[in-house]
């Protein structure tokens, strides 16, 4: 799961550059974004890097090497059981819709360890709280180097809440994200 802010588009774009095809299991995107603009983003992912994107407009099965993005506006993205997720509505509280920390905590209360939650740019503390969630759980927790960050906040908060130490380059979450994407393949026996 990759969640993302201002600069995240283009950031979200360059990362995925950086993952092999066909990519082991599903990749879900959450970026705040208005609903109007999901379409077009998930057309420009497709178009810049060739992973099949789907805006998620209601219950969708996650299949492996597809990326799934939030659809923006009043829903959050939440995982479901049997490898599925769907938008569902955001409370009044939650400052950022799509919310990342909704999408990691009901990453971890269906696939626990088997959870990578990405941060990547962006103003605010949205992700840090679930990627911490995931961290406890035994997942992957990264965070791009907020120093490389568009806007560091949301990166920062990460390591600041202990949910990983340090933040990384872009090929370097690529790698990582490959690699732990391979093992929970083969574990799984998917490939």
């Amino acid at each position: 799961a990759i969640g993302a802010s201002t600069g995240g588009p283009s950031t979200i774009v360059e990362l995925l550059k950086h993952f092999r095809r066909p990519f082991p299991v599903p990749i879900v995107v959450i970026l705040h974004i208005d609903a109007p603009f999901a379409p077009g983003f998930a057309s420009w992912v497709q178009e810049q890097t060739r992973f099949e994107t789907i805006v998620v407009r209601r219950l969708t099965q996650l299949k492996p090497g597809v990326v799934y993005v939030a659809p923006g506006g009043d829903d959050n993205l939440v995982c479901g059981s049997m490898n599925s997720v769907r938008p569902e509505p955001a409370s009044l509280d939650e400052l950022h819709v799509p919310n990342i920390d909704v999408l990691f905590r009901s990453l971890v209360r269906h696939h626990a360890e088997a959870t990578c939650g990405i941060v990547l740019t962006g103003m605010g503390k949205d992700g840090a709280g679930g990627a911490k969630n995931i961290q406890e759980v035994g997942g992957l927790v990264i965070a791009q180097d907020p120093n490389s960050a568009i806007v560091p906040s949301m990166p920062q908060a990460l390591i600041d809440a202990g949910a990983t130490h340090h933040g990384c380059s872009l090929q370097t979450i690529g790698a990582l994200a490959q690699a732990w994407a391979e093992r929970l393949s083969r574990q799984a026996g998917i490939s």
